[in-house]
């Protein structure tokens, strides 16, 4: 808050040692009090600092350019938390003088201040400058004081520009008169005059900058957001066994509305609710445990984000292994990925590739295995047999094939909706469960949807691969194959 006046009160000495000038009545606490002296005559060290409250500190003492004795004190200090209804002044016991005393709020020192007098022997003009002055900041507040010893009865006008603050005089003698402005930018002010009715030939004006205090301290309440930055190594602990660490740069959410960001050089330590959640990036490494059996690990630039539930499992860096069922069975290396998505509906999916190697037990009498080289064996009846080489595939479609190939191309009416083809590359399709698939590829992200990972209660049913509705195998050819010798 920029510093203001608040209030202004002044009082006359008429011809007396002592006399008193009241504390602005609506000052409070923290204020700066700026008090203005005068006396016609006698020594300015006589003019004594004001008594009353706490100490007030000397700003400027200033003799009257005549010469004639006595001048002007400006006195400062802070507002305490009691301060009596009324100062204290003392000055010569024949002199004639006045104080005026000003409460600014939100106000700071150092107080600036330039003096100017003005003395002309027989000649008395009724414009009275005041010194310009070059402020601390642009929202400075400038006092404008302009005093005379006067010996007539005299009026004050303020300048042009500013807020007249008070004018007063001791009898016909000692008077003064105040304004002031809020400025509006930090270049230097020019001088500012005020009229007096009737003309002086001796006055003495000074001009003060009172600079402001600044922004008040604000006490934040829980829900408020707190940021810490430097190279930050926070640690957030979530619910259940789960545990996370980040580094080089995190957000974490501290409370239910709370958040933290984190970065470079702090540290954060944070006990989150139910609505909380973790960010990492750059660099991060983190390690979770979500819930009983659930695992996960996360390495090389990477970002996690998990929601499992209590009988899913999946184990990523760099190589990852799937147990799928009890039946099924997939083997995935070399920085493989998986997609899975977990939760109450029918239709859970996962798949293998990449130098990956797959054996499935899926009828009674079938077996297929997958790997570069792969071979596949596919016993149909004691007389019936067929071998695969070079490469092989499997997925789960209702009618099976077969495809061979050497140098002959053969073609096997196994039944009706089954068929055998033979090619240098073979293809083997086996189902593995009614909406179950594996895949394998080259890179790895997870992404599971099921309920919040601090929240995790338990699955509604659990990830495997079912049997198919029927085994795959070969029924007996409706007619026989057999090659004959060309000669």
């Amino acid at each position: 808050m920029p510093a203001a006046v608040r209030q202004v009160t002044s009082a006359p000495s008429g011809t007396a040692a002592a006399f008193t000038c009241a504390r602005p009545p609506t000052a409070v606490a923290g204020d700066l009090l700026v008090a203005y002296q005068a006396a016609d005559i006698g020594d300015l060290t006589v003019m004594g600092a004001p008594s009353g409250g706490g100490t007030w500190n000397l700003l400027v003492a200033r003799q009257w350019g005549s010469g004639s004795g006595a001048g002007v004190k400006l006195w400062y200090k802070t507002h305490g938390a009691s301060e009596p209804t009324n100062y204290s002044f003392s000055q010569n016991g024949q002199a004639d003088g006045l104080a005026i005393v000003v409460a600014l709020s939100g106000a700071a020192t150092p107080i600036l201040y330039q003096p100017l007098d003005t003395y002309t022997p027989n000649v008395f003009p009724t414009s009275h400058n005041t010194p310009g002055i070059t402020p601390g900041g642009p929202d400075d507040v400038e006092l404008r004081f302009i005093g005379s010893p006067s010996g007539s009865a005299t009026t004050w006008g303020a300048p042009a520009g500013f807020t007249p603050g008070t004018s007063v005089q001791s009898q016909i003698y000692t008077t003064a008169s105040l304004a002031h402005r809020v400025l509006s930018s930090s270049a230097p002010t020019g001088t500012a005059a005020f009229t007096s009715s009737p003309g002086l030939s001796l006055t003495m004006g000074f001009t003060l900058a009172i600079p402001s205090a600044g922004p008040a301290l604000v006490t934040k309440s829980g829900s408020d957001t707190a940021v810490a930055a430097d190279l930050a190594t926070p640690s957030v602990t979530l619910i259940r066994p789960d545990s996370a660490t980040l580094t080089e740069e995190a957000a974490a959410g501290p409370a239910a509305a709370d958040a933290a960001t984190a970065a470079e050089d702090a540290a954060v330590a944070a006990g989150p609710g139910t609505g909380d959640a973790a960010a990492l990036a750059e660099q991060a490494s983190t390690v979770s445990s979500p819930a009983r059996v659930e695992t996960g690990a996360l390495a090389d630039v990477s970002a996690l984000v998990v929601s499992l539930f209590r009988d899913d499992s999946a184990f990523l860096v760099e190589q990852a292994n799937v147990g799928l069922a009890a039946l099924d069975a997939a083997t995935l290396a070399e920085t493989a990925a998986r997609e899975e998505t977990i939760g109450p509906s029918t239709g859970d999916a996962a798949g293998t590739a990449e130098t990956a190697a797959v054996a499935g037990a899926a009828g009674a009498a079938d077996e297929a295995a997958l790997t570069e080289s792969a071979r596949v064996d596919v016993l149909k009846q004691s007389s019936d047999s067929a071998a695969l080489a070079e490469h092989a595939d499997a997925g789960p479609v209702a009618a099976d094939a077969v495809a061979l190939t050497e140098s002959a191309s053969v073609l096997v009416v196994i039944d009706a909706s089954d068929s055998v083809t033979a090619a240098d590359a073979g293809a083997a399709l086996r189902p593995v469960a009614a909406m179950d698939s594996a895949t394998a590829t080259d890179s790895a992200a997870v992404a599971e949807v099921g309920r919040a990972l601090d929240s995790a209660d338990g699955p509604r049913r659990l990830w495997h691969a079912s049997l198919a509705p029927r085994p795959w195998r070969a029924e007996p050819p409706r007619r026989s194959w057999s090659a004959t010798h060309l000669t």
